[in-house]
């Protein structure tokens, strides 16, 4: 499901394309990995996580409303001959880890997406502070920035008077820079009302990585970093 950002990539024949890409990656890594049918939130989340258990839902970790945030730190290991990359992918040689974040997301009652009369209301990650995706989500209108929900717009349950959606497998790549050696995601909403009228949640969490070769340019060192896949088609 996931697919690269439009970017203005010079043309380049064959030979040098390959030259550029180099090895394959290797086998993904799993740091974190959680369903939450557990009821049990686990490890390595922020004292504001907490399991919400919902039948057209699940269970998973939510409700959050306003601009209200959750954080998970997944371990990180050593990374023992990789060299981190830095935003733009301007290093040449050498590999480096590719991680990425998977989840389901969960869009309740009346969101307005890319409104501005009653929103724009937003979702929005951060790494160690870095902000790797940012879109607007509706249940009301047609007017998003995110690709079209899996399930939904339909009242699942909660407010009956607001529609809700499910995202299925989220996906966004992004790397570490240098030197850094822990990992703090945060997941948040923004510009959103209460809780009995705006809220989120998030499940199926997986964090993981790849090694892969150090792309020989800028034009590809970008791909692939802080990408969401499925976003930007407007409904």
């Amino acid at each position: 499901m996931s697919r690269l950002a439009r970017l203005a990539v010079p043309c380049l024949c064959a030979p040098a394309l390959l030259l550029a890409i180099g090895a394959p990656a290797r086998a993904e890594v799993i740091l974190y990995q959680n369903t939450f049918e557990s009821g049990v939130v686990g490890p390595y989340w922020s004292a504001s996580a907490h399991i919400e258990s919902h039948a057209a839902f699940s269970k998973y970790v939510g409700r959050y409303a306003g601009n209200e945030s959750v954080v998970l730190s997944p371990p990180v290991p050593p990374a023992e001959g990789t060299i981190a990359v830095p935003p733009g992918g301007t290093t040449s040689g050498g590999e480096y880890r590719l991680y990425t974040l998977t989840f389901d997301f969960y869009a309740i009652d009346s969101w307005d997406g890319s409104a501005t009369n009653n929103g724009p209301d937003w979702y929005k990650i951060w790494v160690n502070g870095r902000r790797i995706f940012a879109e607007t989500f509706a249940n009301t209108h047609p007017s998003q920035t995110f690709r079209a929900p899996d399930v939904g717009p339909t009242n699942l349950g909660y407010n009956a008077a607001w529609p809700d959606s499910i995202y299925r497998q989220i996906r966004v790549d992004f790397t570490l820079l240098a030197g850094e050696t822990t990992m703090a995601i945060r997941f948040a909403g923004e510009n959103l009302q209460e809780l009995n009228d705006e809220s989120w949640g998030i499940d199926n969490i997986k964090v993981a990585y790849q090694v892969v070769p150090t792309p020989a340019t800028t034009a590809l060192g970008v791909l692939g970093l802080g990408l969401a896949s499925g976003r930007r088609r407007r409904r």
